[in-house]
Order: structure tokens, then C-alpha cells, then sequence
């Protein structure tokens, strides 16, 4: 029988480990913590710490499940995970601008940079006694079910350059109704503390906590041409303040007759405007409907470009894109929107494959906490299916990266030791241990003889 097998999970697991540590050079990890105020917890270092976190999150195990570690307590790491002090979103957004300046000599300069805005349901069904749990709403709960379950609004900041998604900046949504909220308040004393502001925040409305969360983004250093966001956040007042911060905003308007818009003297809804363009003469177009330029209803008078396209899950319908970016053609905003939908792609890998709201933490800065170490474990499938040569999925890369960290039966570890140390014998002439080892699966009984002498363990 041949080892192979048995070198095959070595060199996995000496090729991830090389790889993880890596991540945590390219990082400047260490560097990272001290400017996020993370520190040493009971004289552990919290590379360490930290890294058995991410291990853990690539078992798919919750911290009340894994194993306990050998170099402390799983109560160090909880202490750690509630660390008041800690900046779990500058800790995210340096994690990232520094994976991004490695990215950066290998990006082609003729594809810009976007931020893209979006948020998620993390769901805490079972959860009663969690700090500032709330009954948030759900925008894609299929027909008939509840709109509001409890739980919080991950909201997420991510960059792309149309390769590669990284996660820059998060906050958990409660609800900035205090009816809503159902969980208990976390208790400061000072509301000029870290902590303070970030329970503040999390209360306030999702809107302005995105242009505050991008903003926070590009103050650590991050450069982005563009802000892609869905019609969530498409207010006329979003567009000028993405503007004022340096990025020319694509997003999808809503259908609705609420918000208006200046075209031609007159003031239109984005339906009444599709309504025009439909009944007129103009031409229809080979990638989308209808294109125009308006001006926002408001103090700002910002000019907007909004293009009509064909809605492809519902032909009897249409999608309006707009963008404050004028010189772009109908075809580049549809581009551009189209790479939003990374970050779809990003929390369905977070929450299939990285336990991205799988905690039983109930203390609103370990969530956070926990949030912010899913975002690091995402980081290292993107940069490992960044240097693969092969296009594979960050589902794909998280089985490959997972593969060595299953326990094999100890039986099947058994026979693979005896079958090797057996082959070992036969090349150098040693039968006496040869025939030690087949006296002792002789002396086994028949129905493990049955299993070595099978190949139903062999890996």
C-alpha cells in the first residue's frame, strides 16, 4: 500500500498553514490589532488567539462546540470577542486596505474601483436576552412568509475591482424604532466611549450609517472611482453625498411615486418618466430601453443620468439605473451595477461556509466581534482564489482549504500506519517486522480482519 495518501493531508496542511500565515503578513496583522486598540488578553498573543478563531471558523463549528484550545481558555477568547475597547470596523478596514495595496501592482488600470454598498438579514430566531435584538425587516422573505424577524441588519461595505470582493467596513443594524427593538440596552457610562458610539450607531438609520461607514473607508486610504447600491439606498440625497466624497454613484431607482424628478421643466416619477419615453418615438436600444439625463427634485439639483433596461426575471417590467456620472455610456452603468452583485455572492459565503451568523454570543460587541473575524476568514479565500490559477469558487476554495482539518477514523489511521510500516519492512528485507504486523492483524477479530484486508478505509 502506498503513504500517499497520509503525505497528500500533510502537504495540504502545511500548504494552508504557509498560506495563512502569509495572509497575516500581507495583512500586517499585528500592526493591524494595535491601531484597532486589540491587545494581549492574559498574556496570550492575539496572533495566536485569533488564529484559532479562523480555524475554527473553517471547521464550521460555533465557539461553544469546537475543541478546547491547549493555550488557553475558550473564556480567553470570549473576553476577547467583548472587548469593549476594540475597533472591530478599523480592524476590517485595515485588514482589507492592505490586502488591497498587494492587489494592487496586478490590477489593470483600465478597471476602476467601486465600493459597493448592501446589506444582509443576520437572523437571531431563538435569541431573547441579546443586546439591542430587534424585529428587523426582511426584503427577500419569500411570499407568505414574515416580513419582521429578530435578529439585526448586517449592513457591509465592500470593494471590488471586478475580480475580487473584499469585505471594508460593517455595522449591525438594530432599529432606529425603539418599538422595534426587543433586546435589552447595553450598559455605558460615558457615551464618548468607543463602545457608546457603536451601540448609538447601530440605532441609527441605515442610510446615513452607509455614507458614514464609506467615508470611514476611505479614511483609512482605500482608493474608489465609483459606490454601487441597490434602490434601498438610492434617495437623491445619497447621490450628492457620494459626490461631495469623491465617487460617482451608480444605483437602481425605485418604482415608486414618491420621489420625483425634473425633466424638461416638468417634475416626474421614475414611472411616469418610463411612461413618457414609452409612448413617444424614441428608439429602442440593443442593450437597454431608454436613456436620459434629470435633474433631483430638491436643493441639490443634481443632474442624474437614469437608464431603462429590460427587467430579464420579468419581461412585462424594467429596471431604471441612474448614476451622477454623466460622461458614462448606458452600457458602462450597466457594467458596473451588474458587479454589485459580488457582494451577494460574498454573504452567501459567509453564511454557508463561515458561520457568518452561527453564535451564541448574546453581547452586542462580540457580535460584532465575531462579524469582524468572518470578514478575516473571507479575506483569506479571496486572496488564496486570487493566486490560484484555476477560476474556482470561494465555496470551492473553502473545501479545498477545509480538507485537512477532518479527524480521519482511528482505525482507518490504524491500517494505514500498519500497511506503511508493512511496505517500509518489505524494501529493506525486515520480514520479522512484516510478520509482526500480519500476526497482529491475524490476532484481530474476524470482522476487523474483514476491514483491513478490504479497502473500505483506504482514503
Amino acid at each position: 500500500m502506498s503513504t500517499s495518501s497520509i503525505q497528500q493531508s500533510t502537504q495540504n496542511k502545511t500548504t494552508l498553514m504557509a498560506r495563512f500565515h502569509k495572509f497575516l503578513q500581507v495583512i500586517d496583522f499585528a500592526q493591524v490589532l494595535r491601531q484597532s486598540n486589540a491587545y494581549r488578553v492574559r498574556g496570550i498573543k492575539l496572533t495566536k488567539l485569533v488564529s484559532w478563531i479562523l480555524l475554527t471558523l473553517f471547521q464550521r463549528l460555533t465557539l461553544n462546540r469546537s475543541a478546547t484550545p491547549t493555550a488557553f481558555s475558550k473564556k480567553t477568547v470570549r473576553n476577547f470577542l467583548n472587548d469593549r475597547h476594540i475597533n472591530w470596523q478599523r480592524l476590517v478596514s485595515l485588514a482589507g486596505r492592505n490586502q488591497i495595496a498587494e492587489l494592487s501592482p496586478f490590477i489593470d488600470l483600465r478597471r476602476k474601483a467601486a465600493l459597493i454598498i448592501d446589506d444582509t438579514l443576520f437572523k437571531r430566531a431563538h435569541s431573547k436576552k441579546t443586546e439591542l435584538l430587534a424585529n428587523v425587516y426582511d426584503h427577500a422573505a419569500p411570499q407568505g412568509q414574515p416580513r419582521y424577524v429578530k435578529g439585526f441588519r448586517g449592513l457591509t461595505i465592500g470593494w471590488s475591482d471586478g475580480n475580487t470582493f473584499l469585505p471594508l467596513n460593517f455595522a449591525l443594524m438594530s432599529s432606529d424604532k425603539a418599538k422595534n427593538r426587543i433586546g435589552r440596552e447595553p450598559q455605558t457610562t460615558d457615551q464618548r466611549t468607543l463602545a457608546a458610539q457603536r451601540y448609538a450607531q447601530a440605532k441609527r438609520h441605515m442610510n446615513e450609517v452607509a455614507v458614514e461607514l464609506v467615508a470611514q473607508v476611505l479614511k483609512t486610504g482605500v482608493k474608489a472611482s465609483y459606490v454601487l447600491f441597490d434602490s434601498w439606498y438610492a434617495y437623491p440625497k445619497a447621490f450628492k453625498q457620494f459626490q461631495e466624497l469623491g465617487l460617482a454613484a451608480v444605483g437602481r431607482l425605485k418604482n415608486t411615486s414618491k420621489t420625483y424628478f425634473k425633466y424638461r421643466g416638468r417634475r416626474y416619477s421614475v414611472p411616469m418618466l418610463f411612461q413618457r419615453f414609452k409612448g413617444s418615438k424614441y428608439r429602442i436600444h440593443d442593450n437597454y430601453l431608454y436613456s436620459t439625463v434629470v435633474e433631483t427634485d430638491n436643493e441639490d439639483h443634481l443632474r442624474l443620468k437614469i437608464v431603462f433596461i429590460q427587467n430579464r426575471t420579468d419581461k412585462g417590467h424594467y429596471i431604471a439605473l441612474a448614476t451622477s456620472k454623466l460622461s458614462l455610456t448606458p452600457e458602462a452603468v450597466i457594467q458596473l451595477y451588474a458587479r454589485r452583485w459580488q457582494i451577494e455572492c460574498g454573504f452567501k459565503t459567509l453564511k454557508q461556509y463561515l458561520q457568518y451568523d452561527q453564535t451564541q454570543t448574546q453581547s452586542y460587541d462580540g457580535l460584532c466581534g465575531h462579524v469582524a473575524l468572518t470578514f478575516l476568514a473571507y479575506d483569506l479565500l479571496a486572496m488564496i482564489q486570487r493566486q490560484e490559477n484555476d477560476p474556482k469558487t470561494l465555496g470551492g476554495i473553502f473545501y479545498a482549504a477545509n480538507q485537512f482539518l477532518a479527524d480521519i477514523p482511528l482505525l482507518q489511521a490504524v491500517k494505514q500506519l500498519l500497511f506503511a510500516l508493512a511496505e517500509h519492512c518489505e524494501k529493506t528485507a525486515d520480514f520479522f517486522i512484516t510478520g509482526l504486523c500480519s500476526r497482529f492483524i491475524n490476532s484481530l477479530p474476524n470482522d476487523l480482519q474483514e476491514i483491513f484486508h478490504s479497502d473500505e478505509l483506504v482514503s
